[in-house]
């Protein structure tokens, strides 16, 4: 699965809106407000019809035919809509977890390069103590000269 910029982006707007940060969500309501106002309405509108349709149909015995090939419509219709959602929400967690994911590795291998820096200066200064403990050592050892007079 290839991660686009752009999804990275909006995946990094989502999490700062998140946390609180009001001019990311502004971006992303200028981004996909449009089109979520456009589901929005849609979806209404179809529920609207489906409603009107199912207390008509309870006055009467029998739906007329074109009746019922309007509820057919808006059946499929709503059906194929809330396809869409899911299908959508299904990418978007997948996105997120693939995003979640990165992020874990990145976090992983940060810890171990620095693990790895950290023993890298630890070994260094043990050097430099031990080569510090040999020069007293040696300077300890060395016979004294004394003068006699």
């Amino acid at each position: 699965m290839v991660i686009l910029e752009t999804q990275l982006y909006e995946q990094a707007l989502v999490i700062r809106s998140q946390l609180g940060d009001e001019a990311a969500f502004a971006e992303l309501l200028s981004l996909h407000g449009p089109r979520i106002l456009r589901f929005t309405r849609q979806m209404m509108a179809n529920f609207r019809m489906l409603r009107e349709m199912s207390q008509s149909s309870e006055h009467g015995p029998h739906l007329e035919p074109k009746e019922a090939e309007g509820m057919r419509d808006a059946m499929l219709s709503l059906s194929m809509t809330t396809n869409w959602a899911v299908a959508f929400c299904t990418a978007w967690i997948a996105d997120s977890v693939a995003l979640l994911g990165m992020g874990s590795l990145v976090t992983v291998t940060f810890v171990l390069v620095q693990r790895r820096v950290t023993l890298q200066q630890i070994n260094i200064n043990l050097a430099k103590i031990s080569d510090q403990l040999r020069a007293l050592e040696t300077t300890a050892t060395s016979p004294t000269k004394e003068v006699f007079s």
